[in-house]
């Protein structure tokens, strides 16, 4: 996937332009704002990918539905009249049910233009409850105020319907604008957006992308969207949205999953760990049907590291090897890192059309790991995979210079990146061994001072 993402007055980053390929490097000291572009990405990304226009509309459904419930209770001596009306109302909506379930693979451009295919199945509703109102004014019998009451309810929420059928893209921002806060909010663990705003510049947040559109975020908790439909398909369509952070989370996992289930109202705590690594966890609980599309990747990880990361029938992490399995807290984080991206592939969570983003993998990597890791990262980009990847290693930088001198296919499929500690980014329409070589100067300037100092 390629993208250009312009960002204005985010956290640490004034005003950075980011160049995004199938693999994408964000390279750059500590505290220049890596970790917050790629984990502003993957909170967008995975926003989309989990939008369910259908199932919003499912869950209307349900409400007018369970109105038509209640209102058969609250009436102990139904008339013919009254049964007529649920029992037509409750079919009609059922058949509308089964037409959402019909419809539900569909991509979000024709999720919209199918939605308005409704609108008579709606009217008709709307129909049926204005003649069965006009039947309670008359004289045949009165009926109580509770049961006037759900008669109001229904008629609201049948105009709420129809007035969602006739703008279905406005429900797609409603959704993605509470998708996409939630996911900044607990991916970065704050109670308000206005945090990631930097009050040097204005009193909002911009991130403009390329054939995407725009998305501004106000210091009133508000995030307004201007998006092209295409595109968020594209990214809808992508099979996993992964984020990798610190392995300690894994060595924490029974301890980090017990503190969610004891919380009873999740949706109004930050507990300190970010909704990735639970959005990471769910995934490793699906069960591959079919070989791993890169069989080869997993098994030059588990040559490298001599053994395995897998899931043991308790749900822990254990390192299998040769000899026996140990649990993951006696094993070096290097080897939880690692291993890792090794168990993702091998449970074939990582395909074509999958987006990686890892944050700074090299902390726990001896540099001959941090080289196979950024050759089966490099691989994977080169099969179609979307990896980003945040890193201050010269390591992994130099191997991309290799990579680059070797293959000629190397410069069009990486984009590189240089985020600075002023907050933005430098050299950004330079041709890649420019934008390469200062990266390299820009990570290498603390050892070549110590250098100087022994001369």
């Amino acid at each position: 996937m390629k993208l250009s993402l312009d960002i204005k007055n985010f956290g640490k980053l004034k005003q950075a332009q980011i160049e995004v390929n199938n693999l994408t490097i964000l390279a750059g000291k500590n505290n220049s704002g890596k970790t917050f572009v790629s984990k502003a990405l993957y909170s967008f990304f995975k926003s989309i990918h989990t939008i369910d226009l259908w199932m919003d509309l499912f869950e209307k459904i349900n409400q007018i539905i369970t109105l038509i419930d209640r209102l058969s209770l609250l009436i102990p001596y139904s008339s013919e009249k009254d049964k007529e009306f649920t029992s037509l109302m409750t079919v009609n909506l059922v058949r509308i049910e089964n037409e959402i379930r019909k419809n539900n693979n569909l991509s979000l451009r024709m999720e919209i233009d199918n939605i308005s295919y409704l609108k008579n199945d709606i009217e008709n509703l709307k129909m049926q409850l204005s003649s069965y109102k006009e039947k309670l004014t008359t004289k045949e019998r009165k009926y109580t105020d509770p049961v006037k009451h759900v008669i109001d309810q229904l008629g609201a929420e049948i105009n709420a319907l129809t007035a969602f059928l006739e703008k279905p893209k406005n429900l797609l921002e409603t959704q993605l604008k509470t998708k996409f806060k939630s996911q900044l909010k607990r991916n970065f663990q704050v109670p308000a957006l206005n945090y990631f705003i930097n009050n040097e510049g204005s009193n909002k947040t911009k991130f403009n992308i390329s054939s995407l559109g725009e998305i501004e975020i106000s210091d009133k908790d508000n995030i307004v969207f201007s998006l092209a439909i295409v595109t968020l398909n594209e990214i809808k369509n992508f099979s996993q949205v992964i984020y990798l952070d610190s392995p300690i989370y894994l060595k924490l996992k029974p301890a980090l999953e017990n503190l969610l289930i004891q919380l009873q109202q999740r949706d109004k705590h930050l507990i300190g760990v970010p909704q990735h690594f639970y959005d990471l966890i769910s995934l490793l609980n699906l069960k591959t049907m079919e070989e791993p599309k890169f069989k080869e990747r997993s098994e030059e990880i588990e040559s490298t590291i001599g053994g395995q990361l897998k899931l043991s029938a308790d749900g822990s992490f254990v390192f299998q090897d040769k000899k026996a399995s140990y649990p993951i807290n006696t094993t070096a984080l290097g080897v939880a890192n690692l291993g890792m991206i090794g168990l993702l592939l091998k449970q074939n969570l990582i395909d074509e059309n999958s987006f990686l983003f890892i944050d700074e993998p090299e902390a726990h990597l001896h540099p001959a790991w941090q080289v196979v890791l950024i050759q089966v990262l490099y691989q994977l980009a080169k099969a179609g995979v979307n990896v980003m990847l945040a890193t201050h290693s010269n390591d992994i930088i130099k191997y991309l210079e290799v990579i680059s001198k070797k293959d000629e296919q190397a410069q069009s499929l990486i984009a590189l990146n240089c985020l600075t500690i002023e907050g933005n980014t430098i050299h950004e329409k330079d041709d890649f061994m420019t934008k390469l070589n200062v990266i390299q100067q820009e990570l290498s300037d603390p050892f070549f001072k110590l250098y100087m100092e022994t001369l």
